[in-house]
């Protein structure tokens, strides 16, 4: 996994826990 890939991953999940 890059650097970015994480990054892209972590703002995922803090927009997943926004609609949630």
């Amino acid at each position: 996994i890059t650097c970015h890939d994480n990054i892209v991953e972590y703002h995922l999940g803090k927009i997943l826990e926004h609609i949630y």
